[in-house]
């Protein structure tokens, strides 16, 4: 988030308000026809430059961007004139008691550009500091601050009481912006932590609830056994798994209940019509029974699921995944500026899973009521 809040004043002479001008064209620089004119202001310039570094010792050189150019040079065509303009066109970086500065040097003005720290704006001084500053620069450049909506110049308190009142508003909404930012950062741990505890659940449900059905861990029960006797072959079908399926329809001769039964391409091939084989019951509905010589009575096996796929597996992992990418991926690798940021975030993105559970909760519980 942004965390300064920016104010845009011009220093130059009262006759530029009195032409009229906005100063964002040809106003900013002077006649500089004959060599004298231009030698006079150079000089200017420079000793203006020297009397800035002097008042804030810190200010160092922006370069000046080729698209930057035919703005700061105005609506000129003898190349020469240009030349001679952006040699005397000095922009200057660098820090004030309340934050950063940027200092544009022309002819006529002095356009600068404050950002005030977030904490600062809270800050009772800030109209002494602010008007500090002013007087520094008039002093420096020898231009007073001119209030281009009042058509006036002011003097450094009345200019700095102006610009807080024109921008108060918007000092406020960054303060408001800024609060909401610290709330946030504090509340990254909490969110990460019950993320965390969340995914978990979520992940422990999933699996335990693959198990109970069967889809993950296949229990037989030894002491439960039948006959299955085949009526029919079922036609191989591969489905998503590396190799094809083989399934024998059938019945049970206890019950008569209609069963098919999975086997391997061995079986498969020695089965016909009328071949029985002992069979167990399990857990899982869609794989009722199995092969009692397939399995080992005091073992769970593992299963890749019907199509080759652990399938209830593979939804287990999609919060842990999530997990990793939204919450330890961004703790652990985050360093520097951009953690303050990542705490917002994690803080947001907790918000926002709420909000889509809350509505998924509301749309369950009107289906159910429906």
């Amino acid at each position: 988030m942004q965390h300064s809040y920016s104010f845009d004043l011009v220093l130059g002479h009262l006759r530029l308000l009195q032409q009229g001008s906005d100063l964002t064209s040809d106003a900013r620089w002077a006649a500089d026809e004959s060599p004298e004119a231009c030698a006079t202001l150079s000089t200017r310039a420079r000793e203006t430059v020297e009397r800035l570094k002097k008042a804030f010792p810190d200010l160092q050189p922006l370069p000046v961007e080729a698209e930057e150019v035919p703005d700061l040079l105005g609506r000129v065509q003898d190349p020469e004139v240009s030349i001679r303009r952006l040699h005397r066109f000095v922009r200057l970086v660098g820090t004030w008691e309340c934050g950063s500065v940027l200092i544009g040097t022309y002819d006529n003005s002095i356009e600068v550009s404050l950002a005030v720290d977030a904490e600062r704006l809270n800050s009772g001084n800030l109209n002494e500091s602010l008007a500090r500053l002013l007087t520094c620069l008039e002093s420096a450049t020898h231009f007073n601050f001119l209030d281009q909506e009042g058509r006036r110049t002011l003097e450094p308190v009345s200019a700095a009481a102006l610009l807080l009142e024109r921008h108060h508003k918007g000092r406020l909404a960054l303060q408001r912006a800024t609060r909401r930012s610290r709330r946030l950062q504090a509340l990254a741990a909490p969110s990460a932590i019950l993320m965390t505890i969340v995914v978990a659940t979520l992940a422990f449900l999933i699996v335990r609830g693959a198990v109970e059905h069967g889809s993950l861990v296949l229990r037989t029960d030894w002491a439960r056994d039948a006959v299955f006797v085949t009526t029919a072959l079922t036609p191989p079908a591969s489905g998503f798994s590396l190799s094809p399926g083989y399934t024998l329809e059938g019945h049970i001769l206890e019950t008569g209940e209609r069963a098919r039964l999975a086997v391997s391409r061995d079986v498969y091939i020695r089965a016909a019509p009328g071949a029985r084989h002992t069979v167990l019951r399990t857990n899982d509905p869609a794989t009722p029974w199995v092969l009692r010589a397939t399995f080992n009575p005091g073992e769970a096996v593992l299963r890749v699921g019907d199509g080759g796929v652990a399938w209830f597996a593979l939804v287990a992992l999609l919060p842990v995944a999530l997990w990793g990418v939204l919450v330890f991926y961004p703790w652990v690798r985050v360093r520097g500026e951009g953690r303050a940021l990542m705490k917002e975030q994690m803080s947001r993105n907790l918000l926002s899973i709420t909000k889509l559970t809350l509505l998924l909760g509301v749309v369950a519980l009107i289906k159910r009521l429906a």
